[in-house]
């Protein structure tokens, strides 16, 4: 993404941006992403908290830019150009082929957009709110382009278990915000034609019953991936293994896990995003990186989960 980043500040030229760029800085204006489908049913109310108590320190906030289902823009235009007249708004639908590429889609029109912006002078200041980890780069690019502090602040909600753990880990703190989202998620519903009380409110409460399965799943697949290290701890004995050696004791004991089906990289790289961060939290080392091999060690061995401590406690 970065190099994407670059051929976009490449492409424009200091004539363009010149005057511009001087008389919109000068005004100290900041430009809001907001990624809509990372926040859910909680997107309008999160919005409305950070636009009536913007952060102290930021500049003033003069443009939203909403990314929103592509069958949704005209309903959140109506709402956001109703609720905030003061500033420029921009609603950009992205297209659903499915959950998991429309979030990328996302990802990707926010980060270009935002970068772009500054470049051109459309804004001094990016903040981007989403509980998403995808946006690094941005914050990473915007500190290569300015001197001294990055012009970018990562606006992140209270909600429980939404927020990515890389941004709590490995973001720099004084660029973090944290909303507080007081209110409930269904007291904010976009209004459809033909809408009454009664199925906005059945609506509402099945947005929060899929939220709370989204939760339930995730929670699930922490569990399960923790408990596959458990098992390979165990069973892989202290020296040397590869990802690979990993796979007969996954289908042995889950075998009707999507991993239990994968076959050599394809296992690899699963490994790699999903267990491998774990294990090394364990005590698990790299051997060697070519061919690709782990060190299981006595400090693994050792190691005490700390909700079984509590449990025997």
């Amino acid at each position: 993404m970065l190099g994407l980043f670059k051929r976009i500040t490449n492409s424009k030229g200091s004539a363009q941006t010149g005057s511009k760029t001087r008389a919109l800085r000068k005004a100290g204006r900041a430009a809001l992403y907001v990624d809509t489908e990372n926040l859910l049913a909680a997107a309008q109310g999160t919005v409305k908290t950070i636009v009536e108590k913007w952060p102290e320190g930021a500049p003033a906030l003069g443009s939203l830019h909403l990314y929103v289902r592509a069958d949704r823009v005209a309903l959140w235009e109506m709402w956001a150009t109703g609720n905030y007249p003061g500033l420029t708004v921009t609603v950009k639908g992205v297209q659903h082929f499915s959950h998991h590429h429309s979030k990328n889609s996302a990802d990707m029109a926010i980060a270009m957009d935002a970068i772009a912006d500054f470049v051109t002078g459309d804004s001094e200041f990016v903040a981007v709110l989403s509980d998403d980890s995808d946006f690094m780069p941005v914050f990473a690019k915007l500190k290569a382009m300015s001197a001294g502090k990055a012009p970018f602040l990562w606006l992140v909600t209270d909600r429980v278990r939404t927020r990515s753990a890389t941004i709590e880990e490995y973001f720099p703190s004084e660029h973090i915000h944290i909303v507080r989202v007081s209110a409930p998620a269904n007291d904010f519903i976009l209004l459809r034609p033909g809408d009454d009380g009664n199925n906005v409110n059945q609506r509402a409460l099945e947005d929060e019953r899929r939220r709370a399965a989204d939760i339930k799943v995730r929670e699930d697949d922490v569990r399960i991936r923790e408990e596959m290290v458990d098992l390979i701890v165990r069973q892989i004995p202290i020296g040397s293994f590869k990802s690979t050696d990993c796979l007969p004791i996954i289908q042995g004991r889950f075998p009707r896990h999507r991993m239990a089906r994968m076959q050599g990289g394809s296992f690899g790289m699963e490994f790699t995003n999903k267990l491998w961060p774990i294990l090394e939290k364990r005590g698990v080392r790299v051997g060697s990186k070519r061919p690709r091999k782990y060190e299981m060690t006595a400090e693994a061995k050792g190691f005490s989960h700390p909700r079984r401590r509590s449990i025997g406690q």
